[in-house]
């Protein structure tokens, strides 16, 4: 028959430290200062914000990415950017105002803004935002100009 052995359990604590033995210096009561809560405060309601933008709550546009918009299209444009929790991409939602509007009337009627929106990679950014920005704009002076568009160029048939 095989002899029982018992292992004596080890202390749980850190060696040096009793169970019941109180910490050497008293812990410090952390105090609330007016810059703290404010500071506290801030903190929560950017994350506030950021929540709301990321549910669809609240329209939001980083100022770099706005400041591409208006130098590119001008500050009569807006931008909305909305960040996609699927994909690592974020839409850009860029408002036309009515005056650059290539819109027909009917199209005013059902849609009533002129919205051109893109899908943008993370990875793009800034450029993207900047190539996308300046493909509105000529298409937007291609819409507006009385001057007749040339005729297409036909390559010529190769055997």
């Amino acid at each position: 028959m095989a002899k029982k052995t018992t292992v004596a359990k080890k202390d749980k604590q850190p060696h040096g430290l009793q169970p019941d033995t109180p910490p050497t210096k008293p812990v410090a009561q952390a105090t609330a200062t007016p810059d703290l809560d404010a500071e506290i405060a801030a903190k929560e309601q950017k994350l506030k914000d950021l929540n709301d933008q990321l549910s669809g709550k609240k329209q939001y546009c980083p100022p770099d990415i706005l400041a591409i918009v208006h130098e590119v299209l001008g500050t009569e444009f807006t931008a909305v950017v909305k960040a996609r929790t699927d994909s690592p991409h974020f839409d850009l939602d860029i408002l036309v105002p009515e005056a650059y509007s290539s819109f027909t009337k009917e199209q005013k009627e059902m849609l009533h803004d002129d919205h051109r929106v893109i899908v943008i990679a993370n990875a793009d950014g800034l450029n993207g935002v900047r190539k996308y920005c300046e493909g509105v704009r000529d298409e937007i002076k291609r819409s507006l100009s009385t001057a007749p568009l040339p005729p297409p160029v036909v390559q010529p048939a190769t055997h």
